[in-house]
């Protein structure tokens, strides 16, 4: 489960935050909308790297929509702050921005906005252990997903509803989501989350004492990782097959890998 986590946190703060369009500039104001991009940036390389700078950040982005009169500003400040706050461990800070922020853009139709929301308020309820509520908001995600065919939502909230189910222990409903989190991932050429999702299969037949069929898995998602060049999985696919090693007694393999 942690290896799991591990991995679901690298990614979560990139693609939740990251879209392709940006804020309308704010007219004759376009000096305060230049800030506000700037700073936004800010947040965004420091949101993994330096909790509290991005969340220092994020006021300003408040400050500068509050003098710009723009609500959908102030709203986008929120939800970055609540992302900065999920990195904190501050859950329940996080969720009350994000509730706001979701009736937003619920509001607005914007239903780009709305998955990521909704992803990210799943996101904080599974890490309060909240597996039920979680799965709530993470299944409106993926439904909205599905209709508005999505497939990089699909693949990455498929990912984080097998994290939820493993964390509960229906491990059936954990596959299925897991290779279709996978096959998504495949269609799109998008190697981490292949990783990811590999991890989860293999780390479950693993601890099923299918020690063969896991190492199969994770030989697969090496080879994922080292094809592009995605350092964090080479690293865990790396601890994954040396557990294997060791467990077999192939302790020189173990200590190589």
């Amino acid at each position: 489960m942690k290896y799991i986590l591990l991995l679901i946190g690298l990614w979560i703060p990139s693609w939740l935050f990251c879209q392709n369009d940006q804020p309308a500039p704010l007219g004759s104001e376009e000096d305060l909308y230049e800030r506000y991009r700037l700073a936004e940036q800010m947040v965004m390389s420091n949101i993994q790297r330096d909790n509290q700078k991005a969340l220092a950040y994020t006021d300003s982005l408040i400050i500068i929509a509050s003098l710009a009169g723009n609500d959908s500003l102030r709203q986008r400040a929120s939800y970055l702050r609540a992302g900065t706050y999920r990195q904190l461990g501050k859950y329940e800070e996080a969720l009350d921005l994000l509730d706001s922020y979701t009736r937003h853009v619920r509001a607005q139709n914007d239903t780009a906005q709305l998955i990521r929301a909704l992803t990210l308020t799943g996101a904080n309820y599974l890490r309060m252990g909240e597996n039920l509520t979680a799965q709530v908001y993470l299944m409106e995600a993926l439904e909205l997903a599905e209709i508005t065919q999505a497939k990089s939502f699909i693949a990455q909230i498929s990912n984080t509803i097998a994290v939820n189910f493993r964390a509960i222990g229906q491990l059936e409903e954990t596959k299925f989501y897991l290779q279709k989190s996978f096959d998504m991932a495949d269609e799109l050429g998008n190697g981490p989350v292949q990783v990811m999702a590999l991890n989860g299969l293999g780390l479950i037949y693993r601890d099923q004492d299918s020690l063969t069929k896991a190492q199969d898995i994770f030989e697969k998602a090496l080879k994922i990782a080292e094809e592009t060049d995605f350092l964090v999985g080479i690293a865990t696919q790396s601890r994954n097959l040396g557990v294997i090693a060791q467990r077999r007694g192939k302790l020189s393999t173990a200590e190589t890998y």
